[in-house]
């Protein structure tokens, strides 16, 4: 995996690189993850592990909602207001 700064692109390239479905569609970062299938409710609990530790916070059960965590690019959005406060 590349290294950079942009969280959009460390998760598109984890998502790439760790669910075999999102290789195999035309995947961007507004397609919702369980929508489309890239992944189930297992893996985003994966990916929420993933998350963690990549951006050293701490999601909590209030975090995980819909809105937070439908596409790539509603993570982001959560990253950043998480991140800065």
């Amino acid at each position: 995996m590349a290294e950079t700064d942009d969280p959009r692109q460390r998760l598109m390239a984890h998502i790439l690189d760790t669910y075999p479905k999102a290789r195999h569609s035309e995947f961007t970062a507004d397609d919702g993850l369980l929508e489309k299938e890239i992944i189930d409710s297992l893996r985003m609990l994966e990916l929420v592990g993933f998350i963690e530790r990549e951006f050293q916070i701490f999601i909590t059960g209030y975090d995980l909602t819909p809105e937070n965590f439908t596409s790539v690019n509603t993570i982001v959005t959560f990253l950043e207001r998480k991140l800065e406060g």
